[in-house]
């Protein structure tokens, strides 16, 4: 009487996966004259050997052969762990133009995992596991999310855009006309949007000395781009009489430090005793600072703080009723 081979698999490979991954797990039979491995109780086809590399999920066995007499052993069971897909939702603006100051909530959606991984530009950002992080510089965003099995599941590209600011510049000087001529400032070609100081909306304006009347008058532009980001500038015309000399400012100027971080002096000389206004405009043309003050002086040196203000472009405006000029400043 022969007795009943054994048909024992084991095996050295992991036998859980995770989903996505391929599986490879070598089973290995004791020894018999002939093998027929099954998957979930039925054969597989062509698998008669005594190893058999499984590449699904599913129990394994094998009928085992020896001296005619048949035998099944114990199993092993191969599973897929199943991995939630991940994703990063914002409900922050994706997109910014240059020098905005940005701080975009990014979030790994599910949130429960055990830990997380952000990469920025295929590069991790060191020390960042939550689900979720302040992102403050473009570029294309992914995150890992790791679950419990230790299996991983990495999102798709999630890009932050950072835009150009457009350049724009109606004069380098003082213009200076007579109230027989006109002058056209030109803001340039190719904007979205056009807003100049008299609210009209074209790419150019022009002063007429005959409407204006002598005197010194500030003018400006804020221009938009397709990104719907916008810069501004200023400008100076003097309109004098027709065959007269010249206005000329006699005072002399200065702003320091420019760029500032908001606290700057203001320094003019030559000006006479009498009452002035000291005046700032934001890029937009809307003031966000005035002072008027009287000097017995023929130079005044004022300290000012503008720290609570916004970062960016704004315009120095110094003035008595006789004239005045226009200077800017930079909030970095």
């Amino acid at each position: 009487m022969n007795g009943l081979p054994t048909a024992n698999i084991n095996t050295t490979d992991p036998t859980d996966w995770c989903e996505g991954t391929p599986i490879n797990v070598n089973l290995t039979a004791d020894v018999a004259e002939s093998y027929q491995w099954l998957l979930d109780g039925q054969p597989i086809t062509g698998e008669t050997g005594q190893t058999l590399i499984a590449t699904q999920a599913g129990t394994y066995s094998v009928a085992a052969t020896t001296n005619g007499c048949n035998s099944t052993g114990n199993t092993i069971t191969i599973t897929v762990i199943s991995t939630p897909s991940v994703a990063i939702t914002t409900e922050d603006p994706t997109s910014w133009c240059a020098g905005d100051e940005v701080s975009v909530q990014l979030t790994a959606i599910p949130s429960g995992g055990d830990s997380y991984r952000w990469i920025k530009d295929e590069v991790t950002i060191a020390g960042e596991t939550q689900s979720n992080y302040t992102a403050n510089e473009p570029g294309n965003y992914r995150v890992e999310a790791l679950f419990a099995g230790g299996c991983s599941s990495v999102s798709e590209i999630f890009s932050l855009t950072e835009n150009p600011v457009p350049t724009v510049s109606i004069a380098t000087d003082t213009i200076q006309i007579d109230t027989s001529s006109t002058y056209t400032f030109d803001a340039g070609a190719g904007f979205v949007s056009y807003l100049w100081s008299d609210t009209s909306t074209g790419q150019t304006l022009l002063v007429d000395g005959a409407v204006t009347g002598t005197g010194e008058f500030t003018y400006w532009v804020t221009v938009t781009n397709e990104f719907s980001c916008s810069a501004s500038d200023t400008a100076v015309v003097v309109v004098s009489p027709v065959g007269g000399v010249p206005m000329q400012i006699s005072w002399e100027i200065s702003i320091y430090p420019n760029p500032s971080s908001g606290e700057f002096k203001l320094k003019v000389s030559g000006i006479e005793p009498g009452t002035y206004t000291l005046t700032i405009l934001n890029a937009g043309g809307q003031i966000v600072y005035g002072s008027t003050f009287s000097s017995s002086d023929t130079e005044i040196t004022r300290a000012i703080n503008i720290q609570t203000l916004s970062k960016g472009l704004y315009y120095v405006r110094f003035e008595n009723t006789n004239k005045g000029f226009t200077r800017k400043i930079i909030l970095k």
